[in-house]
Protein backbone atom coordinates (compact mmCIF):
# COMPACT_ATOMS: atom_id res chain seq x y z
CA UNK A 1 0.00 0.00 0.00
CA UNK A 2 2.87 2.36 0.80
CA UNK A 3 4.42 1.54 -2.55
CA UNK A 4 1.07 2.13 -4.24
CA UNK A 5 0.70 5.50 -2.51
CA UNK A 6 4.25 6.52 -3.40
CA UNK A 7 3.32 8.50 -6.53
CA UNK A 8 0.68 10.44 -4.58
CA UNK A 9 3.16 11.27 -1.87
CA UNK A 10 5.63 12.55 -4.48
CA UNK A 11 2.82 14.53 -6.08
CA UNK A 12 1.82 16.06 -2.76
CA UNK A 13 5.46 16.89 -2.00
CA UNK A 14 5.86 18.47 -5.41
CA UNK A 15 2.67 20.51 -4.89
CA UNK A 16 3.95 21.59 -1.47
CA UNK A 17 7.29 22.68 -2.96
CA UNK A 18 5.47 24.51 -5.74
CA UNK A 19 3.27 26.33 -3.22
CA UNK A 20 6.33 27.21 -1.15
CA UNK A 21 8.13 28.55 -4.23
CA UNK A 22 4.99 30.49 -5.21
CA UNK A 23 4.79 31.93 -1.70
CA UNK A 24 8.43 33.02 -1.84
CA UNK A 25 7.97 34.61 -5.27
CA UNK A 26 4.80 36.37 -4.12
CA UNK A 27 6.56 37.68 -1.00
CA UNK A 28 9.45 39.02 -3.07
CA UNK A 29 7.06 40.63 -5.55
CA UNK A 30 5.01 42.26 -2.76
CA UNK A 31 8.15 43.56 -1.06
CA UNK A 32 9.43 45.02 -4.32
CA UNK A 33 6.03 46.59 -5.02
CA UNK A 34 5.98 48.13 -1.54
CA UNK A 35 9.53 49.42 -1.99
CA UNK A 36 8.60 50.98 -5.35
CA UNK A 37 5.57 52.58 -3.74
CA UNK A 38 7.71 53.92 -0.88
CA UNK A 39 10.23 55.38 -3.32
CA UNK A 40 7.45 56.87 -5.42
CA UNK A 41 5.93 58.52 -2.35
CA UNK A 42 9.33 59.87 -1.32
CA UNK A 43 9.86 61.26 -4.82
CA UNK A 44 6.43 62.88 -4.83
CA UNK A 45 7.12 64.38 -1.41
CA UNK A 46 10.47 65.66 -2.67
CA UNK A 47 8.81 67.33 -5.66
CA UNK A 48 6.11 68.81 -3.40
CA UNK A 49 8.75 70.37 -1.12
CA UNK A 50 11.34 71.40 -3.74
CA UNK A 51 11.48 74.25 -6.22
CA UNK A 52 11.65 72.69 -9.67
CA UNK A 53 13.99 75.29 -11.20
CA UNK A 54 16.60 75.86 -8.50
CA UNK A 55 16.30 72.56 -6.57
CA UNK A 56 16.12 74.60 -3.36
CA UNK A 57 13.39 73.93 -0.80
CA UNK A 58 10.21 75.76 -1.80
CA UNK A 59 8.07 78.09 0.29
CA UNK A 60 6.05 75.23 1.76
CA UNK A 61 9.20 73.43 2.85
CA UNK A 62 10.64 76.64 4.28
CA UNK A 63 7.54 77.34 6.34
CA UNK A 64 7.74 73.88 7.87
CA UNK A 65 11.41 74.36 8.70
CA UNK A 66 10.70 77.80 10.18
CA UNK A 67 7.90 76.36 12.29
CA UNK A 68 10.23 73.68 13.65
CA UNK A 69 12.98 76.24 14.22
CA UNK A 70 10.63 78.49 16.21
CA UNK A 71 9.64 75.53 18.37
CA UNK A 72 13.31 74.79 19.04
CA UNK A 73 13.92 78.46 19.83
CA UNK A 74 11.06 78.42 22.32
CA UNK A 75 12.57 75.37 23.99
CA UNK A 76 16.07 76.90 24.06
CA UNK A 77 15.78 80.71 24.01
CA UNK A 78 19.56 81.14 24.21
CA UNK A 79 19.97 79.92 20.63
CA UNK A 80 19.96 82.71 18.07
CA UNK A 81 17.77 82.28 14.98
CA UNK A 82 17.32 84.87 12.23
CA UNK A 83 15.34 85.24 9.02
CA UNK A 84 16.55 87.02 5.89
CA UNK A 85 14.52 87.73 2.75
CA UNK A 86 16.41 88.47 -0.49
CA UNK A 87 15.01 90.03 -3.64
CA UNK A 88 16.99 90.24 -6.90
CA UNK A 89 17.23 93.87 -7.95
CA UNK A 90 15.69 94.80 -11.33
CA UNK A 91 15.15 91.17 -12.28
CA UNK A 92 12.50 92.09 -14.84
CA UNK A 93 15.14 94.05 -16.74
CA UNK A 94 17.25 90.89 -17.01
CA UNK A 95 14.32 88.95 -18.47
CA UNK A 96 13.45 91.78 -20.86
CA UNK A 97 17.04 92.26 -22.08
CA UNK A 98 18.31 88.68 -22.26
CA UNK A 99 15.23 86.46 -22.25
CA UNK A 100 13.64 84.17 -19.69
CA UNK A 101 16.16 81.37 -20.24
CA UNK A 102 18.95 83.66 -19.06
CA UNK A 103 16.71 84.83 -16.26
CA UNK A 104 16.31 81.20 -15.16
CA UNK A 105 20.10 80.78 -15.25
CA UNK A 106 20.42 83.80 -12.99
CA UNK A 107 17.96 82.31 -10.50
CA UNK A 108 19.86 79.02 -10.50
CA UNK A 109 23.12 80.89 -9.88
CA UNK A 110 21.49 82.86 -7.08
CA UNK A 111 20.39 79.59 -5.47
CA UNK A 112 23.99 78.37 -5.55
CA UNK A 113 25.15 81.57 -3.89
CA UNK A 114 22.67 81.08 -1.05
CA UNK A 115 24.16 77.73 -0.04
CA UNK A 116 26.38 78.60 2.91
CA UNK A 117 27.10 77.01 6.27
CA UNK A 118 24.58 77.56 9.09
CA UNK A 119 21.79 78.63 6.75
CA UNK A 120 18.62 77.06 5.36
CA UNK A 121 17.78 78.71 2.01
CA UNK A 122 14.56 78.41 0.02
CA UNK A 123 12.91 79.99 -2.97
CA UNK A 124 9.93 82.05 -1.91
CA UNK A 125 8.72 82.57 -5.47
CA UNK A 126 9.74 84.58 -8.52
CA UNK A 127 13.00 86.38 -7.76
CA UNK A 128 12.52 86.28 -3.98
CA UNK A 129 14.41 83.93 -1.67
CA UNK A 130 14.26 83.35 2.08
CA UNK A 131 17.02 82.11 4.37
CA UNK A 132 17.05 80.91 7.96
CA UNK A 133 20.32 81.77 9.68
CA UNK A 134 21.52 79.91 12.76
CA UNK A 135 23.96 81.55 15.15
CA UNK A 136 24.83 84.88 16.71
CA UNK A 137 26.84 86.23 13.78
CA UNK A 138 23.71 86.44 11.64
CA UNK A 139 24.14 89.99 10.31
CA UNK A 140 27.63 89.32 8.95
CA UNK A 141 26.52 85.98 7.48
CA UNK A 142 23.44 87.52 5.83
CA UNK A 143 25.60 90.19 4.19
CA UNK A 144 28.07 87.50 3.07
CA UNK A 145 25.21 85.60 1.45
CA UNK A 146 23.93 88.76 -0.23
CA UNK A 147 27.35 89.54 -1.73
CA UNK A 148 27.82 85.92 -2.74
CA UNK A 149 24.68 86.19 -4.88
CA UNK A 150 26.41 88.80 -7.06
CA UNK A 151 29.61 86.76 -7.30
CA UNK A 152 27.76 83.55 -8.17
CA UNK A 153 25.82 85.19 -11.02
CA UNK A 154 28.96 86.90 -12.29
CA UNK A 155 30.74 83.54 -12.43
CA UNK A 156 27.95 81.34 -13.78
CA UNK A 157 26.01 83.67 -16.12
CA UNK A 158 28.53 85.59 -18.25
CA UNK A 159 25.75 86.59 -20.66
CA UNK A 160 24.71 89.28 -18.18
CA UNK A 161 27.37 92.02 -18.52
CA UNK A 162 26.51 93.98 -15.37
CA UNK A 163 26.54 93.00 -11.66
CA UNK A 164 23.32 91.41 -10.44
CA UNK A 165 22.65 92.70 -6.93
CA UNK A 166 20.14 91.86 -4.25
CA UNK A 167 18.24 93.74 -1.57
CA UNK A 168 17.67 92.00 1.74
CA UNK A 169 15.67 92.38 4.93
CA UNK A 170 16.86 90.70 8.11
CA UNK A 171 15.18 90.08 11.45
CA UNK A 172 16.01 88.04 14.51
CA UNK A 173 13.37 85.39 15.23
CA UNK A 174 11.99 85.68 18.76
CA UNK A 175 10.82 82.78 20.95
CA UNK A 176 7.26 84.15 20.96
CA UNK A 177 7.18 84.61 17.16
CA UNK A 178 4.71 82.99 14.83
CA UNK A 179 5.38 82.21 11.18
CA UNK A 180 3.50 85.31 10.07
CA UNK A 181 5.10 87.72 12.54
CA UNK A 182 8.68 86.72 11.67
CA UNK A 183 8.08 86.84 7.92
CA UNK A 184 6.23 90.17 8.22
CA UNK A 185 9.23 91.85 9.89
CA UNK A 186 11.58 90.41 7.28
CA UNK A 187 9.34 91.76 4.52
CA UNK A 188 9.22 95.20 6.15
CA UNK A 189 13.01 95.34 6.33
CA UNK A 190 13.28 94.15 2.71
CA UNK A 191 10.90 96.83 1.42
CA UNK A 192 12.81 99.44 3.41
CA UNK A 193 16.05 98.28 1.76
CA UNK A 194 14.47 98.57 -1.69
CA UNK A 195 13.03 102.00 -0.90
CA UNK A 196 16.47 103.12 0.31
CA UNK A 197 18.02 102.43 -3.09
CA UNK A 198 18.38 98.62 -3.28
CA UNK A 199 21.66 96.67 -3.23
CA UNK A 200 21.81 96.63 0.55
CA UNK A 201 20.84 94.72 3.69
CA UNK A 202 18.66 96.31 6.38
CA UNK A 203 18.10 94.86 9.85
CA UNK A 204 14.69 95.19 11.52
CA UNK A 205 15.07 96.38 15.12
CA UNK A 206 12.05 97.43 17.19
CA UNK A 207 10.25 98.99 14.26
CA UNK A 208 13.40 100.61 12.87
CA UNK A 209 15.70 99.50 10.07
CA UNK A 210 19.49 99.76 10.23
CA UNK A 211 22.32 98.66 8.01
Amino acid sequence: RAIANGPYQYLLAAIGLLLLALSIVTTIYVRRALERERLARRELQHFAMTDALTALPNRRSFMKELDRAIERAQAKPDRTLSLAIFDIDHFKRINDMFGHDTGDEVLIAVAEGLKQENVFPARQGGEEFVVLIYGEDYQRLAETVRRQITLSVLEKVPEVPFPVTASAGLTEVRPNDTLDSAVKRGDEALYAAKDAGRDQLLLWQDGKHSQ
